[in-house]
């Protein structure tokens, strides 16, 4: 039976052993840890979607990349088609890395090697591992924002 003002919850034990955890580590009682994430949680809710909002976004704009080298590829689409949408890519990375201070530097660093191979259509079709290193960096920035993890 709980104290007077005070209501059971049911949570699955992993959370519970996770907050008995930070009890130990703080010496809090476990309402307390729990009422600070749930208003941590309620005043960040804004951010938080914002975070979701950049993460789709950067998703969703290196795909279009991706769509369009699949379609110049097979000659349906020119190669100024591949560069305006890699543009937008690159002013998505610039808006996440302004707007959220999630770290993109590496992501950065393998954008500014595929604007060198822009020049050389040749080289531009030599490109299967510069696309596999952005997928993974696209990866870790993804996760950054949706970990909310920011640059200090």
């Amino acid at each position: 039976m709980p104290k007077a003002g005070f209501k059971v919850i049911t949570i699955p034990e992993k959370y519970h052993n996770l907050l008995v955890k930070i009890k130990k580590e703080t010496n809090e009682p476990l309402w307390r840890i729990t009422a600070k994430a749930v208003a941590f949680y309620l005043r960040n809710q804004k951010e938080i979607d914002r975070y979701f909002y950049y993460a789709t976004k950067l998703m969703n704009s290196w795909a279009m990349v991706k769509c369009s080298l699949y379609y110049y590829d097979r000659g349906f689409i020119p190669f100024n088609v591949v560069k305006e949408e890699f543009e937008k890519f690159v002013k998505t990375v610039r808006q996440i890395q302004e707007r959220t201070h999630v770290k993109c530097t590496q992501l950065n660093t393998l954008v500014k090697e595929v604007i060198k191979m822009f020049d050389d259509e040749n080289a531009w079709r030599k490109r299967g591992k510069m696309i596999a290193r952005i997928n993974d960096e696209v990866r870790n920035v993804v996760r950054a924002l949706l970990l909310f993890e920011v640059e200090k």
